[in-house]
């Protein structure tokens, strides 16, 4: 057995499907009851008198009927009083009109299921719409978190094309901790201005840049340098004499302590530090 019901406006009747000129069904011609009746009690002008008409109920004519089902009338009459023997309609005709009342209306057009599926319908577009707002800000989110993780690829590729560019060989990458390392700048510098400070970083002929390998994670120490320096780098020079002593800076001394560059091993001559 079916269950459910769905809402049938009356403006269907208005579809241009619906007004096809065609010989009705006994369905269809149910169906036209349904959706005449009265949903509320009601009174209309007819001719010079006012006239009640109940809810589930509806003032028509023979005649009328007729004409839209393309029936003769002794068919609609046949149909009218099986559906009053079946219980379904209370049938009062006099010779101008006919006023129809559908039995057990209130089972097709109940009132308290239009309440509940009003406050159903609210409910649900409420609840839709903190939906919409979620999903709209989840799909922003998402957006932002694609973006981010466009540039990363897009300097960790400027990068390693950089690499090889003044190596002529590939450079060893750890896509998550070089990757997060990328990320992280992202949050204070612009792609294009990241992508800057990469050319002037391998462009760098400061000691501990070249020595350390020219690394993400030595890039990431060195930026203040290179934005300071005006992207040049710097450079430590060392004065090997005879016998002299390379001379470095302190900070450059202490940067390679820092990164194990230097041995300070009792067999290490260590360099003089200015």
């Amino acid at each position: 057995m079916a269950e459910g019901w769905i809402k049938l406006y009356r403006k269907i009747t208005e579809h241009a499907f619906f007004q096809e000129k065609r010989t009705f069904s006994r369905f269809e011609a149910w169906l036209y009851f349904i959706l005449q009746a009265n949903h509320a009690d009601n009174k209309i002008l007819f001719g010079n008198e006012i006239i009640e008409i109940k809810r589930g109920s509806f003032i028509t004519s023979k005649r009328k009927l007729c004409e839209r089902f393309k029936w003769s009338n002794t068919k609609l009459d046949k149909f009218l009083n099986l559906l009053e023997f079946e219980k379904m309609i209370a049938q009062n005709s006099d010779t101008k009109k006919t006023v129809l009342t559908l039995i057990n209306y209130d089972f097709y057009n109940n009132p308290n299921d239009t309440e509940t599926e009003q406050k159903r319908h609210d409910n649900g577009t409420t609840t839709a719409q903190k939906r919409t707002n979620k999903n709209d800000k989840n799909d922003k989110n998402v957006k932002k978190k694609d973006s981010s993780l466009s540039a990363v690829k897009t300097l960790i590729d400027f990068y390693h094309d950089s690499f090889v560019k003044k190596f002529g060989e590939k450079p060893v990458i750890d896509g998550k901790k070089d990757g997060a390392i990328i990320k992280g700048l992202l949050g204070t510098y612009s792609e294009e201005k990241l992508k800057g400070l990469i050319g002037a970083f391998f462009e760098s002929t400061d000691q501990f840049i070249v020595n350390s390998g020219y690394t993400i994670g030595v890039f990431k120490t060195q930026i203040n340098k290179l934005i300071s320096t005006g992207g040049k780098g710097g450079q430590a020079h060392a004065n090997h004499g005879s016998g002299d002593r390379p001379t470095v800076s302190k900070n450059v001394y202490k940067s390679k302590r820092y990164a194990g560059l230097i041995d300070e091993s009792p067999e290490t001559d260590l360099p003089e530090v200015q």
